[in-house]
């Protein structure tokens, strides 16, 4: 049972540096060889996040307490590929109240098991990377899966690709939405169940993104005026005539898709939801966009509302938020 202090106690990570100072009093000659991919729990990982106290907690006997962690909102270091993953980390983090050391660190693995199990649903659909292991207990802080070499695409690969999205896409249930949120990103990604397709997008899209943008101050009043009137007359832009909640990846962007070693496309890194599928075909075109047989392969095997590309913007509204 974890037992909670008033929410209006933030914190750096204090506690967590002092466990480094600590180790590096008992060890002052010890400096291990810096890996590309080694991640040090020192001051300049703990540096990268700020931290809230949540409570306290016994596991196993041992009180501990509870905080979470998420990126600074400044520019963060590069120097390594870890760096990468690192600067858009955010989870829990267990400290043994009496030596202050680290006990336990959680992180959004379950999620993206929960997301990549999903995607492989679709018997048709694109090729998913298979979940191997999973480290034991309630909080595992890794997660194994399995390796696809990747190749170059063939000529067919874009009509392929479509023809996976939307056998993906076929895979439905009665509300839009999960039963559990996930992240977008580095971002938490709402996904409270509702059962009009506007109204998600609206609420769990849209207006999340936007509180979010005004808690950072990064929200022109002119612009926040204008997604004002726009969620005002959604309905008279987003046609979701016949549309039912589909499966979607959720982050479709290029760097999530490619051709395995026999041109089978595969997608990973997903944020999945049930949603308007619409949304995982203008990704597509946010950041570049794919050859224009891949849209035409998609809409002779799925039909889309006409329309789509006075909607695509529309869509891609929420990740330009984010």
């Amino acid at each position: 049972m974890i037992r909670r202090p008033p929410r209006s106690t933030p914190l750096y990570s204090s506690a967590a540096s002092d466990v480094y100072k600590r180790q590096a009093l008992d060890n002052p000659d010890h400096e291990p060889e810096e890996d590309e991919f080694e991640m040090r729990f020192n001051e300049e990982l703990i540096g990268r996040y700020t931290a809230t106290l949540d409570g306290t907690q016994d596991l196993r006997d041992r009180p501990t307490f509870v905080l979470s962690f998420e990126p600074r909102s400044d520019k963060l270091p590069v120097r390594r590929r870890i760096d990468h993953a690192l600067n858009k980390s955010r989870g829990e983090i267990w400290i043994d109240q009496e030596t202050y050391e680290k006990y336990r660190v959680g992180g959004k693995i379950e999620r993206v098991l929960s997301g990549a199990r999903l995607l492989a649903q679709a018997k048709k659909g694109p090729k998913i990377p298979k979940p191997i292991a999973l480290q034991s207990g309630s909080r595992p802080t890794f997660l194994l899966m399995e390796y696809l070499e990747n190749s170059t695409e063939d000529k067919n690969f874009e009509e392929r690709l479509a023809q996976t999205l939307a056998e993906l896409h076929r895979l439905s249930q009665d509300k839009f939405g999960l039963d559990h949120d996930n992240y977008i990103g580095s971002t938490s990604q709402k996904n409270n169940l509702e059962k009009d397709g506007i109204v998600f997008f609206r609420e769990h899209r849209i207006e999340f993104q936007r509180q979010l943008a005004r808690q950072a101050g990064l929200l022109p009043t002119s612009t926040d005026k204008k997604i004002d009137s726009l969620c005002d007359n959604l309905n008279k832009f987003l046609d979701i005539t016949g549309e039912i909640p589909a499966l979607i990846h959720g982050d479709l962007w290029s760097g999530n898709y490619f051709a395995d070693s026999k041109g089978n496309p595969c997608i990973f890194d997903p944020a999945v939801y049930y949603g308007l599928r619409e949304a995982d075909i203008a990704m597509t075109e946010l950041f570049g966009r794919l050859p224009q047989r891949f849209y035409d392969a998609y809409n002779e095997a799925f039909p889309m509302n006409p329309g789509y590309q006075e909607r695509r913007d529309l869509h891609n509204l929420y990740h330009l938020l984010n």
